[in-house]
């Protein structure tokens, strides 16, 4: 009982640690990367592979609380990244309900596909307020984002079968 306790809070300590790496990432420019429209979406791959990964056991209440702290931590508008976060929760539950992955191609098939789901929830909802924005480098920003995600992804199989 006490080890499953403590298991629990360690993975709640390096989930909050991931997460404020995250946010350090987020406010850090990389020489290579000029243009802010080309910056990855660090938030929404850190959420597409905690869900998918299931790391922290999320329910749809801890999921929308990560959705408020990423809106009011570096959001734009309130509730964009929860109901992003929702989306992709819902769309993960709908496939691991119907669908079995196993394989690495299908992984990151899976992660592949919650990402454009929650890109496009991105899009979706800050087009109508970025209306000067340049949306032709969107496809390199998605392609690095599925990076970061399937690198979060292999942080986090590593560190389930750390434990």
């Amino acid at each position: 009982m006490r080890k499953m306790e403590h298991l629990k809070k360690n993975e709640l300590t390096i989930g909050a640690v991931i997460f404020l790496a995250t946010l350090m990432l987020m406010h850090t420019s990389f020489p290579l990367i000029s243009s802010p429209e080309l910056m990855p979406d660090y938030c929404v791959a850190l959420s597409v592979a905690l869900i998918a990964s299931n790391f922290l056991n999320l329910n749809l209440l801890k999921v929308f609380i990560l959705g408020l702290i990423s809106d009011i931590l570096v959001g734009e508008l309130i509730g964009q990244y929860a109901l992003i976060f929702i989306i992709v929760y819902f769309s993960s539950f709908i496939f691991n309900k119907y669908l079995f992955f196993t394989s690495a191609r299908m992984i990151f098939i899976q992660h592949l596909i919650l990402l454009l789901i929650a890109e496009l929830s991105l899009f979706m909802t800050s087009i109508s307020y970025q209306l000067d924005k340049d949306y032709s480098l969107y496809g390199i920003k998605i392609i690095l984002t599925l990076l970061i995600c399937l690198g979060y992804q292999k942080l986090f199989q590593y560190l389930k079968n750390k434990n």
